[in-house]
């Protein structure tokens, strides 16, 4: 019984996705946007308790990718696709929103390529799927939304959809949060990253904003370590 507890764990992040699209479809952004983060949740876990459980499985594998399609790819797309909608983009050129509909095609095109490579154990090739729907899906967001009429116009949510899906199939290597060891020098920026969320969290306290601005912080990490890298073997 114990082996399917993290397949049970990955399905729950595929209702919580589904969930979520069922929201924007009634017009509920923000509980769309809440639904994501609790589908990263139980993403975090399926992973954890197959490695405490040594559940790991092929099918585990392709559902969980199944999975991040939905709750990452295709959920937080339709955020985005309902805010733009309403948009003076829209109003101008209603295929032009349809530009966001790269987002989906590359988070598939990012999970099919992790599912094939074992070479992505300790670190990513491209940003993981699940940051990058989360931090799409943070625009439903009721404040967010309040900066979208005066920041956020919609060229620039289209900018931001393209650079994620950019980053998302990209090779670009970016750490993930698996030790090998517990040597300062080999998980320096783990470390940091580490370090940083903490100290974030006690202004801020647990929150959506919190977790946007925690992948953020990753994303800029990630990719000053991978050039620091290359700069150090050239």
């Amino acid at each position: 019984m114990t082996k399917h507890i993290p397949n049970l764990l990955t399905l729950s992040n595929l209702l919580f996705g589904c969930l979520a699209i069922i929201s924007v479809i009634k017009g509920k952004i923000e509980v769309a946007a809440y639904f994501i983060l609790i589908a990263a949740v139980f993403d975090l876990l399926d992973g954890l308790f197959a490695r405490i459980l040594n559940a790991t499985s092929e099918m585990g594998k392709q559902l969980d990718s199944l999975a991040d399609l939905i709750s990452f790819g295709l959920a937080p797309t339709i955020i985005i696709y309902n805010i733009l909608i309403n948009s003076e983009l829209a109003s101008q050129s209603e295929y032009s929103v349809l530009l966001i509909l790269i987002f989906p095609l590359a988070a598939a095109w990012r999970l099919a390529k992790f599912n094939i490579d074992d070479s992505q154990a300790y670190s990513f090739k491209g940003l993981p799927s699940p940051a990058a729907g989360i931090l799409l899906a943070s625009f439903g967001l009721p404040h967010v939304e309040v900066w979208f009429h005066d920041i956020f116009q919609a060229p620039v949510i289209l900018a931001v959809t393209w650079v994620l899906a950019l980053l998302m199939v990209s090779s670009i290597k970016m750490f993930s949060m698996k030790f090998q060891n517990t040597s300062f020098k080999d998980n320096s920026i783990r470390y940091i990253f580490f370090v940083l969320c903490v100290l974030m969290i006690s202004p801020i306290g647990f929150n959506f904003t919190l977790v946007t601005l925690i992948i953020i912080l990753y994303i800029i990490l990630a990719l000053a370590n991978s050039i620091f890298a290359i700069s150090k073997n050239q």
